[in-house]
């Protein structure tokens, strides 16, 4: 499929991402009709209309870094980074950034920003603390109206439990959670592992089977969210729980809508992860969701650029 252009006006040539349709608000924009908007004109535009403007993401960013790891001494120049390596950008953001979200979300205006990190997430018990569940609730609902406004799909979000696996209560927080959606967003749980683990992060679904299981049976209870929940898989964690990282990406791609490549955590003795054979089985099955690298800060933009172009070759330059 070609990648179409921004027809702000029939004077921008910046790829398209988004595609808006004014004229379904009402009589009073009918004569609108629909465009093919870049980030910073669908931003512009939002910033008009509100989210009442009706719109559907063009591109579905493949290949994209955690804004942790790109080179840079700031946002800023993260963004600036990602642009110049045509990648998109996952943005951490916490509570505390949520206080300046206006200028945040000006800053993320230039760069395609398909994933929300909510990175508070960790530390808190959910299950066990209802304080804990409170501020969650609270910090992801934010997180959404957040991804509505700036463009993005989805809001990452993470169980750190570490004293009850009490599957009800969760299934009560992504209901409620996903009740407030707007359509064109969605939540995700990333697969952490649990106590078998070296590094045990959560007793909440520990497995990948039990995780992909839990997603199922809560949009199968509830057709109104179905696949508005989706599973997140680090091939990290994964490696470190399941007995065979690859054979437990084969049985669950279905059911997979992100993946993180990532080797850090891999205690010594173990071969290491074999990405090579990972863009396979992610290449083989078409797997169409969203890849993002996530490591160590690069500290050398020529280094970063190198990693792009190795990353990309593991899919056959799909990404």
């Amino acid at each position: 499929m070609e990648i179409p252009k921004c027809d702000y006006h029939g004077k921008c040539e910046n790829t398209a991402y988004f595609q808006v349709h004014p004229f379904l608000m009402g009589d009073k924009y009918e004569h609108k009709g629909w465009s093919y908007l870049c980030r910073e004109h669908f931003f512009q535009e939002k910033k008009k209309f509100g989210n009442e403007l009706p719109w559907v993401r063009v591109k579905k960013a493949f290949l994209a870094y955690c804004s942790a790891s790109i080179p840079g001494n700031d946002l800023k120049a993260r963004i600036r980074n990602a642009k110049n390596a045509d990648v998109a950008l996952d943005v951490v953001v916490t509570a505390e950034d949520l206080n300046h979200k206006e200028q945040l979300a000006e800053l993320l205006s230039g760069v395609d920003c398909p994933t929300i990190i909510a990175y508070d997430c960790h530390g808190k018990n959910i299950i066990s603390s209802p304080k804990d569940r409170e501020f969650f609730m609270g910090y992801i609902s934010k997180l959404i109206e957040f991804a509505e406004t700036i463009g993005s799909n989805h809001v990452l979000t993470a169980i750190y439990e570490k004293k009850l696996d009490d599957k009800k209560i969760v299934r009560k927080v992504y209901q409620e959670l996903s009740e407030k959606l707007p359509n064109t967003v969605d939540i995700l749980i990333e697969h952490l592992g649990g106590e078998l683990s070296p590094f045990p992060r959560t007793v909440f679904c520990p497995s990948i089977d039990e995780l992909c299981a839990f997603v199922f049976d809560l949009s199968k209870k509830n057709l109104e969210i179905y696949d508005k929940v989706g599973v997140v898989v680090d091939t990290a964690h994964l490696y470190n729980y399941e007995a065979n990282l690859y054979q437990a990406l084969e049985n669950h791609i279905s059911h997979i809508k992100g993946i993180h490549l990532k080797n850090s955590r891999v205690p010594s003795g173990k071969d290491p992860i074999n990405f090579n054979r990972i863009g396979e089985i992610l290449t083989k099955n078409g797997f169409s969701g969203e890849v993002t690298v996530e490591c160590n800060q690069f500290l050398d933009r020529s280094l970063f650029i190198k990693d792009v172009k190795c990353v990309r070759g593991l899919f056959n330059n799909r990404v």
